[in-house]
């Protein structure tokens, strides 16, 4: 399997302070991967779903990971399970915002 050519990790999650209805941007250290954008009226239902959206953004490098190392332990069954299981569960909680 080829290495992945996606941005290297971790990524995050970054809003305005300053600006409630400011774009939601996802970073890979400063390097800005995407922009969601924010309805200024609010319309606080689509402005929770964008930030939503931008956490699962920010988590499928992490989901990536954790699922090529399982799918890569199975081959060779010489790891142990339960640090799969806490990567997948640590890659949800990015994904569910936790």
């Amino acid at each position: 399997m080829s290495e992945p050519i996606f941005t290297p990790l971790p990524w995050h999650v970054e809003t305005s302070e300053d600006d409630p209805y400011g774009n939601i941007g996802v970073f890979a250290d400063s390097r800005l991967i995407c922009e969601l954008w924010q309805d200024d009226a609010p319309v606080r239902e689509y402005n929770r779903e964008q930030h939503a959206n931008a956490q699962l953004i920010s988590a499928a490098p992490d989901l990536y990971t954790a699922i090529r190392e399982y799918l890569d332990w199975g081959a060779i069954r010489g790891s142990d399970r339960d640090l799969f299981e806490q990567k997948f569960r640590a890659a949800l909680q990015k994904a569910e915002g936790a």
